[in-house]
């Protein structure tokens, strides 16, 4: 199950929701990227009307900063989260330029889940990219998902990221911070399944180097929860919890809680939940319900 709802399937993209865990994906890299020297016009001296595509118009063009979340080729339309936005849809076609350091590329470069820098414009009523820059290599900024595996010998962390569902590799060192909760952990709880948000700084041997690592939860570890309840499902066994402590909704699998107690939940419910991650799943071991006041 996605992140989306419940921060244990990650991605990211580590981005933006009644989700699991609302974090942050990738930030964007310091400065955006110099523009070649020398554009080609928007069109040709071969244009033919009948043929070609209109060239486009001389609109102002903005310069927009995200990653692609989804990648449209039959329809030549791209999502594009914003770094500390939201997605924007953007159309492009043969007119659009496609760069990589500088130098004009094939529009097959362009991939799902990369980093990239767009001139935009208005093609009507249509956010159309007149020029992109698809950025190499990891960035400086922050992340979120789930640990794939963590090599101590090497100390290279394996992450999915929670947007892009892509494994990305980083660099722990010394020098990293590593939290959990209050606590300063050593890096032996960097555990496969566990859900992480971190920071990183610039590349060094094509992996981002860690500066600080937060530990969102553990498989096997008791969570708990409380708040009201935004959506139950008891088909499926689930709730959803916006939970009180961090204002984040939380999806949490209710199959051990007596049917007693599940028949008198509903939306809007205010409830605690004592919850064990299992690597996948919130799966919740108690759960007790506030009692309604009578305000006269």
């Amino acid at each position: 199950m996605a992140l989306t709802l419940k921060l244990s399937s990650a991605v990211l993209a580590l981005s933006a929701l009644a989700s699991a865990q609302n974090l942050p994906s990738v930030a964007p890299i310091q400065q955006p990227p110099a523009k070649p020297a020398t554009l080609e016009p928007v069109h040709s001296k071969n244009y033919d009307p009948l043929l070609d595509l209109p060239p486009l118009s001389q609109n102002k063009v903005s310069l927009m900063g995200g990653t692609v979340t989804k990648l449209d080729r039959v329809r030549d339309l791209m999502a594009l989260r914003v770094f500390g936005g939201d997605e924007t849809k953007i159309a492009f076609d043969v007119r659009t330029k496609f760069y990589r350091d500088g130098t004009q590329v094939k529009d097959r470069e362009l991939q799902q889940g990369q980093r990239i820098y767009v001139d935009t414009m208005l093609n009507g009523t249509t956010v159309f990219a007149k020029n992109i820059w698809i950025q190499n290599g990891p960035v400086s900024g922050n992340g979120t998902g789930q640990i794939v595996s963590f090599d101590q010998k090497r100390s290279i962390l394996k992450l999915r990221d929670e947007l892009t569902a892509q494994t990305l590799d980083f660099q722990i060192t010394p020098q990293t911070t590593i939290h959990e909760g209050n606590a300063v952990r050593a890096s032996n709880v960097l555990v496969p399944g566990s859900l992480v948000s971190l920071t990183f700084g610039p590349a060094q041997q094509n992996h981002g180097v860690v500066q600080e690592v937060t530990i969102l939860a553990r498989p096997g570890y008791s969570v708990s929860f409380f708040g009201s309840v935004t959506f139950l499902d008891l088909s499926n066994q689930t709730l959803a919890v916006r939970n009180n402590n961090d204002g984040k909704t939380y999806e949490i699998r209710i199959d051990g809680i007596s049917k007693d107690t599940i028949r008198q939940l509903h939306p809007g419910s205010v409830i605690g939940v004592s919850a064990v991650f299992d690597g996948k799943d919130y799966m919740a071991r108690s759960l007790g319900i506030a009692p309604v006041s009578n305000s006269q």
